[in-house]
């Protein structure tokens, strides 16, 4: 299917539903997205979405309220700073202001939704970067070289127990995962030390 034809899919998508496809709901249409705004097609197909993600009939669907993040971020600051610490699942559980604070932070943390999915998600990475310049807010979101180097070699060691065969359920397949999706270069979350540790475990250990 070319180019043209999954765009008049999208737009169809847009018209029908109101709402971008997640992955969920039409996982060609979302990776068709992504790979726009990762500039796949070449120079003249670009111009032509960056046209069609401007339109004033479908911008708002590829704009992100930046406003509104700010006064998240705020909400954020204000309760880590109050709390010395930033929410947790377990209390989020039974808060409903905490809940929202977690929920938040778990989408504005997910950077590739904003640079592959949206017209302004410079913009918002901007945001998340200067979040965690504060020194009084990352120290409580910064990773622990100990602890997360031992969970590394917790991982090793189940590997090595068992032919190299993840688990499918459990703590150390749901680390692996998360990592996997979340500790990339220039994540400031985690820092250079551990992403080559990372990295070295993927080439080196894992994929081996």
């Amino acid at each position: 299917m070319n180019w043209s034809n999954n765009l008049e899919k999208l737009k169809l998508f847009i018209e029908t539903k109101n709402i971008l496809p997640m992955w969920e709901t039409n996982r060609e249409l979302k990776i068709f997205i992504k790979k726009n705004f990762q500039n796949k097609f070449g120079k003249d197909i670009q111009n032509l979405w960056n046209i069609f993600t401007n339109d004033e009939k479908y911008v708002h669907f590829f704009t992100l309220n930046i406003e509104e993040y700010k006064e998240n971020i705020n909400k954020l600051t204000e309760f880590v700073l109050k709390n010395k610490r930033k929410p947790k699942f377990k209390t989020a559980q039974t808060n409903k202001e905490e809940f929202i604070l977690l929920k938040f932070w778990r989408q504005f943390k997910n950077r590739n939704t904003y640079l592959y999915h949206t017209n302004n998600g410079n913009d918002v990475q901007e945001l998340y970067i200067n979040f965690l310049k504060n020194p009084e807010i990352n120290i409580y979101y910064i990773r622990d070289f100990k602890l997360w180097n031992s969970k590394l070699e917790k991982l090793k060691d189940y590997l090595k127990n068992n032919d190299y065969e993840l688990p499918e359920s459990g703590k150390i397949i749901n680390w692996f995962k998360y990592q996997k999706k979340y500790c990339y270069k220039d994540n400031i979350i985690y820092g250079d030390e551990i992403i080559n540790l990372w990295n070295d475990f993927l080439i080196n250990f894992y994929l081996n």
